[in-house]
């Protein structure tokens, strides 16, 4: 990907246009939370973090996976109380912890309306769920409540239109150290619809999505996912969500398919994160009445080949991340009024930032009228960004101007107590790989 333009604002909005529906589009946190109801969690992890731990290092999880000793413990070897999950599941309560010795269990698992703690005893590298492949691997759809959870296991086997690996429906579940893979033919790997789910050290790679459908699907609920990674195989897009979802340390690579990440109308927030998205990085609209929905992006870097970014009819903010681009690094159009970008850089070989060339408040100033670009904000910085190797790797060399220049505010500082870095290895609870 070659790019020529770097502007890094201090402050910018620039939002006219109509409403773009997948498909059909001819191109495709954070200083001022105060007042505002998105979820923003404290990374309360001590381990070292940083956007590379969510490619696969789960040992913190790992280790942590069994808080007490199990209530039941499941062997396909026979030396355990039951050698399959769904018997010690039919004999079980809720409430109840079940341990998975290591071993392949050859069938799929349904919590059938218990709130269970099922978890592999040494991790998901050692144990594994083998489904059937005719179907949903895991399901969790009689109204699992707070306390279901799954953990240290791989998923894989799964087939079919929906959820091959998972499939949720009015439930809660809490995942963790949890590797989807080999899941095959199907809309989704993840499948949800009014649900909440928690996903920590959780990978989805090596699946096979049909074309049109999502890497994880949620239709309203909540997704709160830290050092999550994504990869697709096949997908349009790599989550496709119509929820509130928080996205912490994760990463998400699918430069094959549409979107990275589309969001429907909800809500999303990122922290110290990188999406990468094949014409777009991060698509996010609402609908045109209410421009109440938030699309918060900080210390994340956005990529896509048409677009890095674009937000219409959204309450918008970005702090210290990047949106990098062949086209336009980001887009954002008839946004809420109160939208904003601070100490971002933004990357496009036609066009830094795309709107409609008005004024948004106090404080925003014209940087540029072009054909392409029309835009209003002020640049503080520009040059050679000094990416390790961008759109792969972004970390900063020696001299980058974007190291130390970040949102100045204590509350940004990196966690070697210097002032905020711009991009995903900036900020309070990450450090630099």
């Amino acid at each position: 990907m070659r790019v020529s333009s770097l502007v890094l604002l201090g402050a910018l909005s620039a939002c006219t246009g109509h409403k773009v529906k997948p498909g059909t589009e001819s191109v495709a946190t954070d200083s001022a939370v105060t007042g505002d109801s998105i979820p923003i969690v404290t990374d309360t992890d001590t381990a070292p973090d940083s956007a590379t731990d969510s490619g696969g290092d789960t040992a913190d999880s790992a280790s942590d996976t069994a808080a007490s000793p199990p209530d039941v413990v499941v062997d396909c070897n026979g030396t355990g109380a039951y050698t399959t999950i769904t018997a010690a599941i039919s004999a079980s309560h809720s409430g109840t912890t079940i341990g998975l010795m290591p071993c392949t269990y050859h069938e799929d698992v349904n919590f059938v309306g218990k709130y269970l703690n099922i978890y592999g005893i040494d991790g998901s590298g050692s144990t594994t769920i083998q489904g059937l492949g005719d179907g949903p691997v895991i399901t969790a759809v009689r109204g699992e409540t707070v306390g279901t959870r799954l953990a240290g296991v791989t998923v894989t086997g799964g087939a079919g239109s929906y959820g091959a690996g998972l499939w949720m429906n009015g439930s809660v579940l809490a995942l963790e150290d949890v590797v989807f893979t080999g899941n095959n033919q199907t809309y989704a790997v993840l499948y949800g619809e009014g649900i909440s789910v928690t996903m920590v050290d959780v990978s989805f790679t090596g699946n096979h999505e049909l074309s049109g459908g999502a890497v994880t699907y949620i239709d309203n609920g909540s997704m709160l996912a830290q050092r999550l990674a994504i990869t697709c195989d096949g997908a349009d897009m790599g989550i496709y969500q119509h929820d509130a979802t928080l996205f912490l340390d994760s990463t998400l690579d699918c430069p094959n398919a549409t979107y990275g990440i589309y969001v429907d109308g909800s809500e999303f927030a990122s922290h110290r994160s990188s999406v990468k998205g094949g014409s777009t990085g991060i698509y996010g609209a609402d609908s045109d009445d209410t421009y109440n929905e938030r699309l918060w992006l900080f210390n994340t870097v956005v990529v896509g080949t048409d677009l890095g970014a674009y937000a219409q009819y959204m309450h918008f903010k970005a702090d210290n991340s990047v949106f990098y681009s062949d086209s336009v690094g980001l887009q954002i159009d008839t946004c809420d009024t109160s939208s904003y970008v601070y100490d971002s850089a933004l990357i496009g070989s036609r066009c830094a930032m795309k709107g409609d060339n008005t004024a948004y408040g106090i404080g925003w100033n014209a940087i540029g009228t072009g054909r392409y670009c029309k835009a209003d904000g002020f640049s503080t910085v520009s040059g050679d960004p000094l990416f390790t190797a961008a759109p792969d790797d972004f970390t900063l060399a020696a001299g980058s101007p974007l190291i130390d220049a970040g949102n100045p505010d204590s509350s940004h500082t990196d966690d070697d107590g210097t002032r905020n870095d711009i991009g995903a290895w900036g900020g309070p609870g990450v450090q630099a790989p």
